[in-house]
């Protein structure tokens, strides 16, 4: 990739995480830290593609190179101003990973 789109997609990046720690995304299966954590994943990978690309054909490093990388959140962290009430959300979390035991019927012989 070349060095003009890396800087914009490291750029889109840590504007998008900056969108969804404010005010959370609209996941109904993930918590926002796990989201929050995969864009963080996403903006190492661009500052190790930008670095790489800066030092093998000797130019400068982008400014938005030197914004800090975002620490890493916690995987069950939810947004105070999300889309969606942070109880009703983390509720509906916990009911997807660990959802309710059901009984299975026994089957009936044929023969």
């Amino acid at each position: 990739m070349e060095l003009e789109t890396m800087t914009k997609e490291l750029q889109k990046a840590f504007e998008h995480w900056k969108d969804v720690y404010e005010t959370g995304c609209n996941d109904p299966f993930w918590a926002d830290g796990t989201n929050l954590n995969l864009i963080r994943n996403h903006i190492i990978y661009y500052k190790g593609k930008l670095e790489e690309l800066c030092r093998e054909f000797h130019f400068k490093t982008p400014s938005v190179f030197s914004k800090e990388t975002p620490v890493k959140v916690s995987e069950d962290f939810l947004a105070a101003d999300g889309k969606y009430c942070a109880k009703e959300r983390l509720e509906r979390l916990r009911r997807f990973k660990n959802p309710p035991k059901r009984e299975v019927p026994v089957q009936l012989c044929l023969f």
